[in-house]
Formats: C-alpha cells, sequence, structure tokens
C-alpha cells in the first residue's frame, strides 16, 4: 500500500489504507465520553501560502497549539486537501484542517474566541475566518466523524500536479495528549464492522489482537498453504495455529 489520496486502491473509501487509517485513531476516540469536530478552512486569499510540506505542517502544528491554549488537552487532527463541492469546483486546492478534541458543546463566547485566534495564526480579518464546530456525544457519531475526516480527498493527481508531489510523503494525521485511559464505551451492535478495525489498531500499534504481547516484526515472508492463513484485515494476516 502506498497509501496516497489518489491512487486507485489506497484512495477509496474502505480501503486497506483507509481502514488503518481509522484504525490508528479509534483506540484514543474510545476513551472519550464526547468530542467536538472542528473545521478550520484556509481562506481562498493565503492558500496560496500553504502548498508546502513544511507550511501545512506549521500550519497544523499552529492549529494545535492554539487549541491547546483554549483548553483542549488532547485530540487529533488530519487535513483534507479537496472539497466536496460539483465538478470543477471539487478540483480545486480547499485546503481545511479536521479536529476532533475531547469536551462539550461550544458557547458562542467559545467559538469567538476560536475564530479570533485562527484570524491572527492565518494574518487575516476575523471575517474571513472560516471555523465550524459540531459535538458528537454518542459512539456512531464518533465513529462517523472517524471514518469521514479519515478518508482521502486528493482522489485525482491531475487535480494538481504539482501539488500532489509535494505531498508525497506528507505525514497528515497525528495526535496529541495523553491517550492511555481504559475505554470509556463499547462499540454500539450496529457497528460491529469496527471489531475487525479494532483489530488491526492493535496490530498498528504493535499489540498482538490475541494476547496482548508486544509484537516484534520480523522480515518479509512467503504466504505458503493459504488455507493455514486468516486474515485479520487491512491486508494483515495471521498464521493459524495448528
Amino acid at each position: 500500500m502506498c497509501g496516497r489520496d489518489w491512487c486507485p486502491h489506497c484512495g477509496q473509501e474502505d480501503s486497506k489504507a483507509h481502514v488503518r487509517r481509522k484504525a490508528s485513531w479509534f483506540p484514543r476516540v474510545v476513551q472519550a465520553v464526547s468530542l467536538v469536530y472542528v473545521v478550520v478552512t484556509v481562506p481562498p486569499e493565503v492558500r496560496g501560502r500553504y502548498r508546502t510540506k513544511k507550511a501545512l505542517g506549521k500550519l497544523g502544528t499552529a492549529f494545535k497549539r492554539m487549541m491547546e491554549r483554549h483548553g483542549f488537552e488532547r485530540g487529533l487532527r488530519r487535513w483534507h486537501f479537496f472539497g466536496e463541492g460539483k465538478g470543477q469546483e471539487s478540483r480545486q486546492f480547499h485546503p481545511h484542517l479536521n479536529l476532533l478534541v475531547e469536551g462539550r458543546w461550544l458557547s458562542k463566547e467559545k467559538l469567538a474566541a476560536l475564530k479570533a485566534s485562527v484570524g491572527r495564526i492565518l494574518r487575516v480579518d476575523v471575517s474571513r475566518v472560516n471555523l465550524k464546530a459540531r459535538f458528537c456525544d454518542t459512539p456512531r457519531k464518533i465513529l462517523h466523524r472517524v471514518k469521514y475526516i479519515t478518508r482521502a480527498t486528493f482522489l485525482d493527481w491531475r487535480w494538481d500536479e504539482e501539488l500532489a508531489r509535494e505531498l508525497v510523503g506528507f505525514r497528515n494525521s497525528s495526535s496529541w495528549g495523553s491517550w492511555d485511559e481504559a475505554p470509556a464505551w463499547d462499540l454500539p451492535a450496529a457497528e460491529e464492522g469496527w471489531r475487525s478495525g479494532y483489530r488491526v489498531a492493535m496490530l498498528e500499534h504493535g499489540v498482538c489482537p490475541e494476547d496482548g504481547t508486544a509484537i516484534v516484526w520480523g522480515g518479509v515472508v512467503r504466504r505458503v498453504g493459504a488455507p493455514t492463513w486468516g486474515h485479520l484485515g487491512a491486508g494483515y494476516w495471521m498464521q493459524q495455529r495448528k
């Protein structure tokens, strides 16, 4: 897997790459009773500043530190590079940062304070700040946001070939704060498909999904005797005990 948005395989919804991205977030979000989904869209007049890995990385870090200053001690973030408009509109560079932060519904005063901070970071008037927030207070809403945020948006490199070349190797998803608590909720019965994702999440964090021991990764092996191997999801296979 290359993991690139525009890959015809990795860029598909629920592809192996998408499942791995969801799985890497799952052990964290399951610790939070409620989350706030915040989207900060970069205004068109300053988007030209953020067409490099370095600039996007620095801006993402600035927004993360802003959220910490406003009392959000832990959260997750990921850039979307294109929007969901129709036709040519969907193919124009439209950077917006998705944040999931632990917390409750934001008051008007809190939203105003966040917008003022965003304006200072982007060096634009607050009237040009586009910040939206939604409250996620059920497991189903939280899981829906995780799936939505971790999906690919740069679906065709031809939309912006220069940007595609620049983004190769860009580390897009990240988290901050301490995420070492016990789960706060169980998976809803209707979301059983996430259980395979949970196994993948353990593998992504180097933990065996069967006994919880640390995994020591070896070299490449050839999978021989297909009936003795079981697929754990997202491209992971385990040799079955006889």
